[in-house]
């Protein structure tokens, strides 16, 4: 290859080793290197095409005068890297495109496919880092992170948080009877369960082995997060059919803490939520039960 294809090239390997750098960062600063490459600069437009999202140069226009090559992960097809000229090129005896002007968009889109695939892989680990392996939940780690930005929301916006800790009422005996198989499966489907309970806005965590925990933010009292409760409570309740002939009943005993009314700090809120909790299930007279603001944490 001539001296502007190595150049492209080098250009973007060095976009992809710069550290921190986002994948549309990749393909925008791409698609404004790769016509500079070319004979015909001035003449010449590129696009990026990845998985149906276009990222293209401003003067991008589709043409007959096109060169374009797949962006391969993992052997899959994931896009197209493309350049086109605008208008017709200068009549010289040669194609459009001269072979090492293939070559370099060959390379282009080998690299960009090896990007992406290390992008999400990257993506992958981090998910994994915060979001339980079973129900795919958010961990006690990211609740904690999604909670501490709640509390800073509500208290620009002069709103509240309700912080509830759920525990699974008579899990340890399904899993005794039924076995760890029956098990899991009740965490998945109470995972599903909250999750069709609360707004998108909201967070449903598993925090243990049985323990869940639900953030509603932007909520005005009391009376909104009671309202989530009851109905978190109404369809954890309803039996769920295992393996098509078996129906299990269970329950949860849940604790309620409100922002600010029964702390400021996360980890406070957290505590007596799960306090409140403990206190519903040892009375057994109510499915949950709300922080006692006296108490102090």
């Amino acid at each position: 290859m001539a001296g502007k294809e190595l150049n492209c090239i080098y250009g973007i390997c060095n976009l992809i080793d710069t550290p921190g750098i986002f994948m549309e960062e990749i393909l925008q600063e791409t698609v404004q290197l790769l016509p500079s490459a070319l004979r015909y600069p001035s003449m010449a437009c590129a696009r990026i095409l990845l998985e149906g999202h276009p990222c293209e140069t401003a003067d991008y226009q589709e043409s007959k005068w096109r060169l374009e090559a797949d962006i391969k992960v993992k052997d899959n097809v994931s896009g197209i890297i493309e350049v086109n000229y605008r208008q017709e090129p200068p009549e010289d005896g040669d194609a459009p495109f001269l072979q090492e002007e293939v070559k370099m968009l060959d390379i282009a889109a080998n690299y960009l496919g090896l990007v992406i695939e290390r992008k999400r892989a990257e993506e992958e680990i981090a998910h994994l880092a915060t979001h339980d392996a079973l129900t795919d939940l958010p961990t006690l780690l990211l609740a904690r992170d999604r909670l501490g930005m709640a509390i800073s929301l509500a208290r620009r916006n002069k709103t509240a948080v309700a912080v509830m800790f759920l525990d699974l009422d008579g899990f340890k005996a399904i899993n005794e009877s039924l076995g760890h198989e029956a098990g899991d499966y009740i965490l998945i489907r109470t995972g599903q369960r909250l999750l069709a309970c609360v707004r998108e806005s909201d967070t449903v965590a598993r925090v243990g082995g049985d323990e869940f925990l639900i953030i509603a933010s932007g909520i005005h009292d009391l009376g909104n997060a009671e309202k989530i409760v009851e109905r978190v409570h109404a369809l954890i309740s309803q039996p769920i059919l295992f393996k098509r002939n078996r129906t299990i009943v269970g329950g949860a005993s849940i604790g309620i803490s409100l922002y600010p009314d029964d702390g400021a700090e996360m980890e406070a809120l957290i505590k007596r939520a799960e306090e409140a909790m403990h206190t519903a299930k040892k009375s057994g007279r109510k499915p949950f039960r709300i922080a006692d603001s006296s108490v102090s944490a």
